[in-house]
């Protein structure tokens, strides 16, 4: 018992000397770096004893600030309240929370935030990605056959590989692709004993990956999982019994997925421009060399990246030597099925990811869904395909030397050929870090000598995983930032005046003063702007037309995910933009950020358009006198029949949104002139839920500046009542006179049809883990692995 333990005690080792700045600093593995150093308000404050914004960064994980932190943050209060976070009120001035998929807040093992602070299981959950993602890999090459120390170095292959190193602190990605191997192991195992075990095993895994925010990758696993089903299981009752475990998991999985689906239709997102796709999004054929050399180009957390995409994108690298032990498997004359199999995923991967005639034809297809995210998210897949194939690799080579020869061959040759085109400058290549390769590759030339030596095959393994160990952790090290606990969202003057002054009026920065979007979501304070893959379409076309009062009728790459005010420079940029006061005027934009370095003067902040609230150092808040209230009541409409005839309407300068609401349709409302004494007071603001106390004489109009949005219904003194979309974006109801009780909440079908199928197929998971083995009890399969393998 003992001995089986000790690779999982190597395992543990391996993640603790990883985290060892965690475990022996206290650092945190957090972008806080690049907040303090590149994010208003911190980039103006002191931190750490260096000058403002001078705090040394890494520039990696602009989403962890902008976005899964908050919303964890914001999922977690919602929680503790005993509220579903269903809906983000304080950006993209509200936005679906749990639909967006990437907030993963129904993942299982976010169980640790309810027994840890938000930090410390922020941490720890960072520390379980490669760590299980090892051990679940390692269990799964035993389940083949493979010896422990071959299932060792694909573990760590897998785990620690650079796709796995890259996309670490987002802490969605990685927890999406751990349990693929889980998944694996339960489909071997079942082929041996159709066990509860075995099929609960797979179940748990696909819904586990399913919950981990992240839709792309989930889609690939669900693939490659059938793909490999199909493959494995011959019995077609023992396939037809994982399939329908399968199935049954993505029902289980229906309280997230539907919601996702239906925001995906309603949302922003548009399709990559072909162009930038194959010139950007695909591996281009020359960064193929980053399979031996992953910095070859540089790396952008040292500043030196030379392309102009995504570095994440391209991390192509599981270690040099499981490289080396992955391509011999291709010179293995008796090829097994796992080889086949792994191989075959690795080529279409490669077809699918690298640009080519045959990927610029596959992306010119409209195929719902390929051209809307990053090919090169699959990558996880080719990594751990490599990895298996390294650890049978490994396996195979201890009995021979022909295979391994042409490999290290193979890779030496790659080497050479970054070294020519270097010297020859035909493409930009960071020598530097070609030496750091050629370096491992001949210190790694040494372990596999010893490999061919009888008396020296221990200590040669032990040096080829050791040096593994070592060389992912570089790039690990490189890439990841670890921080002090102190820099994580620490409060500010600026951020203190607005939690405690603003209540729900919204709040923009201008200039130099633009705060992030969704850093409002961190500390509850409401902001028009927001970043999110997934966001109300409507929305994002209105608040583009800031700019210049046309609503956006096309989306690009940066408007598909962000939603914004119209940034603002110099003195009389704010004044003299008619559109954006409008716009701010309509959304309850009631205070205005502004720093010493924007120059400004009476001139930008006109007396009759603005008064300063504070002065906080080198801030000033100042507050927008025009600004309507975020629920108000109007005693006339107009309707509107297309997107040209709101946005001339409305931008029109002789217009009043203070007396005419602009609808889409005519309500059961009759507009009065009548003077009427109307009162109106937000009794309960809640992000699921906005109570609304009225006294009016005659009958209104009562408009909420909050996104319109499937799933947001009203009732009038319990009395359900008509939402209208209002001013393209926005709802409005229709009060009678008297005093009556306005409620909005979140109730959104698409949930609740989750929720329903979500609990029949848990019930129908319970079934089948107590009937299918009790059926097929009989099938018995043993398809004698080690025999193939070797």
């Amino acid at each position: 018992m003992t001995k089986k333990l000790l690779p999982f005690c190597f395992l543990l080792l391996v993640a603790a000397f990883f985290f060892q700045k965690t475990l022996l600093k206290g650092l945190v593995p957090f972008p806080a770096d690049l907040l303090v150093a590149e994010y208003q308000p911190w980039r103006s404050q002191s931190f750490l004893g260096y000058a403002p914004g001078a705090v040394p960064e890494k520039a990696q994980y602009f989403d962890v600030l902008q976005q899964l932190y908050p919303w964890k943050t914001l999922a977690l209060d919602s929680l503790k309240s005993g509220k579903l976070p269903l809906w983000n009120p304080y950006n993209f001035s509200g936005s679906p929370l749990l639909a967006n998929g990437q907030s993963a807040i129904l993942y299982p093992l976010n169980l640790l935030y309810g027994l840890l602070p938000q930090l410390t299981a922020w941490t720890l959950l960072i520390i379980l990605t490669p760590l299980l993602a090892s051990i679940f890999t390692y269990l799964y090459c035993r389940k083949l056959s493979l010896s422990p120390v071959g299932s060792l170095l694909a573990g760590i292959a897998f785990g620690y590989s650079l796709f796995v190193s890259v996309f670490l602190e987002y802490n969605t990605l990685g927890h999406v692709i751990l349990w693929l191997p889980l998944a694996l192991w339960a489909i071997e195992a079942g082929r041996q004993r159709l066990s509860s075990l075995s099929l609960g095993v797979f179940g748990f895994s696909l819904v586990a990956a399913g919950f981990a925010g992240h839709l792309q990758l989930f889609v690939v696993t669900i693939i490659f999982v059938s793909f490999y089903s199909y493959l494995r299981l011959k019995k077609f009752a023992l396939l037809s019994c994982y399939l329908a475990v399968l199935l049954i998991s993505l029902g289980i999985g229906a309280i997230q997925h539907i919601p996702t689906w239906e925001l995906l239709g309603l949302s922003a997102r548009a399709n990559h421009p072909y162009q930038y796709l194959v010139d950007t999004l695909l591996i281009q054929p020359q960064q193929l060399l980053k399979f031996v050399s992953p910095d070859i180009f540089g790396n952008p957390a040292t500043r030196n990246y030379l392309p102009t995409d995504s570095y994440p994108s391209k991390a192509l690298y599981i270690g040099l030597i499981p490289l080396v032990l992955a391509l011999s498997t291709i010179f293995v004359r008796k090829k097994n099925g796992f080889v086949r199999i792994f191989w075959t995923t690795s080529v279409v991967l490669l077809l699918a990811t690298v640009r080519s005639p045959i990927s610029e034809r596959i992306y010119h297809l409209p195929i719902p869904f390929l051209s809307t995210s990053s090919p090169t998210n699959a990558v996880f897949l080719l990594s751990f395909s490599m990895a298996v194939l390294a650890g049978l690799g490994l396996d195979h080579m201890r009995s021979t030397r022909k295979q391994l020869t042409i490999s290290i061959i193979a890779v030496a040759a790659l080497l050479l050929l970054s070294w020519a085109l270097a010297a020859l400058h035909v493409i930009p290549i960071q020598k530097n870090n070609l030496i750091y390769s050629t370096l491992v590759l001949g210190v790694s030339i040494t372990g596999f000598a010893l490999l061919w030596k009888t008396q020296t095959k221990r200590l040669a393994v032990a040096i080829l995983i050791i040096l593994t160990v070592f060389d992912l952790f570089y790039f690990f090290g490189k890439f990841n930032p670890f921080v002090p606990p102190t820099l994580v969202f620490p409060t500010t003057m600026v951020t203190d005046w607005l939690k405690k002054n603003t209540g729900i009026d919204r709040f923009w920065g201008y200039g130099t003063a633009a705060i992030a979007p969704n850093i409002a979501t961190q500390f509850g304070i409401f902001s028009p702007d927001g970043y999110d893959p997934l966001y109300p379409r409507r929305y994002g076309e209105l608040i583009n037309a800031s700019k210049d009062g046309n609503l956006l009728t096309q989306f690009t790459n940066q408007t598909r995910s962000d939603a914004k005010i119209a940034p603002g420079y110099g003195e009389l940029d704010l004044p003299n933009n008619p559109y954006r006061l409008k716009l701010l005027q309509l959304l309850g934009v009631r205070y205005i950020l502004d720093r010493s370095e924007n120059g400004s003067t009476q001139l930008t902040f006109p007396s009759k358009l603005f008064s300063q609230k504070a002065t906080l150092e080198d801030w000033r808040i100042y507050e927008y006198r025009a600004v309507l209230p975020r629920a108000y009541l109007a005693s006339n409409y107009e309707v509107y029949t297309s997107a040209e005839q709101f946005e001339h309407r409305f931008f029109d300068p002789t217009f009043d949104p203070r007396r005419t609401i602009l609808l889409e349709e005519k309500p059961d409302f009759v507009p009065t002139t009548e003077n009427s004494s109307d009162s109106l007071r937000v009794a309960t603001y809640e992000p699921n839920n906005v109570v609304i106390d009225i006294v009016t004489t005659s009958p209104r109009l009562l408009f909420l500046s909050d996104t319109y949005f499937s799933g947001w219904v009203a009732t009038i003194d319990g009395a359900p009542t008509k939402v209208y979309r209002a001013f393209y974006a926005f709802r409005a109801v229709v009060v009678p006179p008297g005093n009556h009780i306005v409620s909005f909440s979140y109730r959104p079908q698409s949930f609740l049809l989750g929720k329903k199928v979500t609990i029949i197929s848990m019930i129908l998971f319970a079934i089948a883990l107590y009937a299918l083995p009790k059926t097929f009890d009989s099938h018995r399969f043993d398809d004698r692995v080690r025999s193939q393998i070797l």
